[in-house]
C-alpha cells in the first residue's frame, strides 16, 4: 500500500518513512436474519364436551366448572406461547434489521452512526481519525469526504457541490474561484497567533527574551522536541480541515519554514517535525477536497527581520554578510519542495508555491530581489519541467511595490502568481 512517508532532503532523494503513513482500518458486514414461524396448536378434541348423563344431574354444578375451566387451558397456553414467540422475534429481528439498513456494502456511510472503517461519507457520517477520536461531519453546502486505505493517493473529497473535486476534477484558473483560508501560526509560530506558546517562556531560566520562534527555541531547551509536536498535533487537526470545507472554503495556505528541512550550525529549531504534520495537512486536504497553497514563510537568514520569518531583527537574506549564501541555501530547499509536490501522488493536492513571503524590497532592492524571483523560478521549473502542466503555481510577493514595478519582468513566467 502507498504511503505519506516521504521527507524531502537536501541530497535531493525521497527517503521513506513509515512513522508517516496513515493507519487506516477496513471492515465490512453484513446481516441475514432468518425468522422461524410457529403454528398455533389445535384446540381441544371434542371427546372432552361429551354430555353428562340425567342421573349426574345431581353433579352438574360441580362437573361443569371443572369441564369449563380443562377447554380454556389449551387456548391459554396457545395465545401465551404464541406472544412468547412474537417477543422473541421482535427482540432478535428489528436489531439485526436496523444494523443492516446502518450498514454500506461498499464501505461508505452517509448518515448518522457509527462508520468506523468508512471510506467516505456525506454531512451526519461519523469520521474516524489516526487517534480513535471521532466526529461528526457536518456539511450543508453538498460535501463529501473519501479517504480509501487501499487507494490512498486516488480521488479525495468534494469539499462544496460547486468545487472541483481532488483526484478526477482539473482546478482552472480563471474559471474555477478560490475561496480559502491562511493557516498562520501552525507551522511556522508567531507570537500574536499562539500567545499561550510563548508565555510560558517569557521568564525563562537562561532570560531570553522570546520574540520569534528562534529565541523561543532556544528558551525551551530540553522540551522543544515535545512542546513544538504538541503544538502541531493540536494547533489544526484534521477536524479542522473538514470545518473548512463546512465553511464554504475550498483552498488553504500553509506556511512552512526552512527548518521543514533542515537547519545548519546554531540553528535552534525543530528540524524535521514540521513536515511530519505537512504531509498530514496533504492527506487531510485530499480526504475533504482542500486544496494547498504551500509558502516558503521563514528563509535562512531572514527575508525581512520580522517574527514571522523566524527571526526578528536584521536582514541577512540577499543582503548582508552571509545574503547571497542565504539565498543560495533557498534555492535548494524550493527545488526540494517542487520536486517533491510535482509527484503525482501530490499534485493534484498542492497547486501552488510561494517561493518568499513579505520579502523586505526596501532594504534588499529591486535589483536583488528580482535577481532571486528570476532564480527561483529556473530552479524550480528544472525540477518540475515546463509547459501547462509542469507542477504547481509558483507565487511571488510584490515587496509591497504593487504591480507596477512587475510588468514586463515576468511575462515569460509560466504559471506564476504575483500576491499584491
Amino acid at each position: 500500500m502507498a504511503q505519506y512517508g516521504q521527507v524531502p532532503t537536501t541530497e535531493g532523494h525521497l527517503h521513506s518513512d513509515s512513522r508517516f503513513a496513515t493507519p487506516f482500518s477496513d471492515s465490512s458486514s453484513s446481516w441475514d436474519a432468518q425468522t422461524e414461524l410457529y403454528a398455533a396448536p389445535h384446540g381441544p378434541s371434542n371427546k372432552e364436551f361429551a354430555p353428562i348423563p340425567a342421573q349426574d344431574t345431581q353433579q352438574l354444578s360441580s362437573v361443569a366448572p371443572r369441564a369449563k375451566k380443562a377447554t380454556r387451558r389449551p387456548w391459554l397456553l396457545a395465545i401465551g406461547i404464541l406472544s412468547l414467540v412474537v417477543i422473541i422475534v421482535i427482540a432478535v429481528v428489528v436489531p439485526l434489521v436496523i444494523l443492516k439498513h446502518q450498514s454500506n456494502p461498499t464501505g461508505g456511510s452517509s448518515g448518522s452512526g457509527d462508520s468506523e472503517g468508512a471510506t467516505s461519507g456525506t454531512s451526519g457520517s461519523i469520521v474516524t481519525m489516526e487517534d480513535g477520536a471521532k466526529f461528526t461531519y457536518r456539511n450543508d453546502f453538498g460535501g463529501d469526504w473519501t479517504a480509501d486505505p487501499k487507494n490512498p493517493f486516488g480521488p479525495g473529497g468534494k469539499a462544496q457541490s460547486w468545487s472541483k473535486r481532488i483526484g478526477t476534477e482539473e482546478w482552472v484558473w480563471g474559471q474555477d474561484v478560490a475561496r480559502g483560508v491562511n493557516l498562520g501560526g501552525w507551522l511556522v509560530t508567531e507570537p500574536f497567533i499562539v500567545p499561550a506558546l510563548y508565555e510560558k517562556y517569557v521568564n525563562n531560566s537562561g532570560g531570553t527574551p522570546v520574540v520569534d520562534e528562534w529565541t523561543l527555541s532556544v528558551a525551551m531547551g530540553k522540551n522543544l522536541a515535545h512542546e513544538m509536536e504538541d503544538h502541531y498535533k493540536t494547533f489544526i487537526t484534521e477536524e479542522d480541515f473538514a470545518d473548512i470545507a463546512a465553511a464554504g472554503l475550498n483552498w488553504v495556505r500553509i506556511p512552512v519554514g526552512f527548518w521543514a528541512i533542515e537547519t545548519i550550525n546554531d540553528e535552534p529549531f525543530l528540524v524535521g517535525t514540521s513536515w511530519k504534520y505537512f504531509l498530514k495537512a496533504i492527506q487531510w486536504g485530499r480526504k475533504y477536497g482542500i486544496r494547498i497553497y504551500l509558502d516558503l514563510h521563514a528563509l535562512p537568514g531572514s527575508q525581512n527581520g520580522w517574527n514571522h520569518s523566524g527571526r526578528a531583527g536584521s536582514v541577512n537574506f540577499m543582503y548582508g554578510v552571509m545574503g547571497l549564501a542565504n539565498a543560495q541555501r533557498t534555492l535548494t530547499y524550493l527545488r526540494i519542495l517542487a520536486e517533491f509536490v510535482s509527484q503525482d501522488q501530490y499534485r493534484d493536492v498542492v497547486g501552488i508555491v510561494g517561493i518568499v513571503n513579505e520579502i523586505l524590497w526596501g532594504t534588499i532592492g529591486q535589483t536583488p530581489v528580482q535577481s532571486f524571483y528570476n532564480a527561483a523560478y529556473e530552479a524550480i521549473r528544472k525540477a518540475t519541467g515546463t509547459g501547462s502542466k509542469a507542477g504547481p503555481y509558483i507565487a511571488i510577493h510584490d515587496g509591497f511595490q504593487g504591480p507596477v514595478p512587475w510588468e514586463g519582468h515576468v511575462l515569460t513566467f509560466e504559471l506564476l502568481q504575483i500576491r499584491i
